[in-house]
């Protein structure tokens, strides 16, 4: 079978494959596949599992928590903010919900963190108005 190669993208690393014979994915119309020659498609990858097919018949798994798909003259570019990867599907999209949840929980805090530095910065300014900082 014809070949194409994956890279997927974050901000922290980045994963190759250059032997890579399928790739069947999901976005908000459903699943679809990814062999080959295909025409350039762009989509907007769900949260959740991704397959690979490699030409020696080894299958693994990758999980996104979404993400842009470009696939373009034989090159499937995935980007996301993050990615798991797995020859099991199985707790991997457990190991993914953990994760989001983490993440989610990190950006709450930090939106807590910086609603309270602007009180702050607020009250310090109203206490001394004609100063500059």
């Amino acid at each position: 079978m014809k070949q194409f190669s994956l890279s997927v993208l974050t901000p922290k690393s980045s994963y190759h494959r250059e032997d890579l014979v399928s790739f069947r994915g999901r976005d908000h119309s459903g699943s679809y596949g990814i062999l080959a020659n295909r025409a350039a498609f762009v989509s907007v990858l769900s949260s959740g599992l991704t397959e690979l097919q490699y030409g020696n018949s080894h299958s693994q798994y990758l999980a996104f928590p979404g993400g842009l798909l470009r696939f373009s003259k034989n090159q499937l570019t995935i980007i996301a903010d993050f990615y798991l990867v797995s020859d099991q599907a199985e707790g991997l999209t457990q190991n993914l919900q953990q994760m989001m949840q983490n993440e989610e929980s990190r950006q709450h805090q930090m939106l807590n963190f910086i609603q309270n530095l602007d009180k702050e910065l607020l009250r310090k300014l109203r206490q001394h108005p004609g100063e500059r900082p």
